[in-house]
């Protein structure tokens, strides 16, 4: 898979999270958001989803270095906290740490073995890192799990590794 497919497909997670959090696409507001969000984690600092939107909004305004440190506070705070492990994730690839990455999603799938979006990224990078039975695994479990024409793209991945070893099932 090229770098840019691979990197478009991490953006539209990416976005999805963005938008599915309501957050206002301007940096002022961004700004505020991030604003509120660490007054209300001044209250209460244990607070996993305000850490995990804290690094969203960093990320938005172009600071990776404090989004990761804030994704990894979230799942400081709660380690069974699936959707912060899963941002780590996206957001450690954004950085160029793919060995970390891979082991962000893995945790996101032990919390929760369903999710898909999770799987499927795994199996992209451990595509990329060349462990071929890795991310055959990760896309086989993500066409257990949803087998819709949303995730065409492990039917066609986990295809194209079976055909490079010359191995059908």
């Amino acid at each position: 898979m090229s770098q840019k497919i691979f990197i478009s497909i991490i953006a539209i997670f990416y976005l999805t999270i963005a938008s599915l959090s309501g957050f206002s696409q301007t940096t002022r507001d961004l700004e505020q958001k991030v604003q509120e969000i660490e007054r209300s984690l001044a209250d209460n600092p244990n607070d996993s989803v305000a850490c995990n939107d804290l690094g969203v909004l960093y990320y938005r305004l172009g600071k990776p270095d404090e989004a990761v440190r804030w994704m990894r506070k979230a799942v400081e705070v709660d380690p069974e906290y699936a959707r912060g492990y899963y941002n780590l994730g996206i957001i450690l690839v954004a950085v160029d740490s793919l060995d970390e990455a891979i082991e962000a999603y893995k945790q996101a799938v032990r919390i929760r073995p369903t999710y898909t979006e999770a799987w499927y990224n795994l199996g992209i990078l451990e595509e990329r890192n060349g462990n071929r039975e890795e991310a055959m695994e990760s896309y086989r479990k993500v066409i257990d799990l949803d087998s819709s024409e949303k995730y065409y793209k492990a039917h066609h991945n986990l295809g194209v590794l079976y055909t490079r070893e010359g191995d059908y099932p």
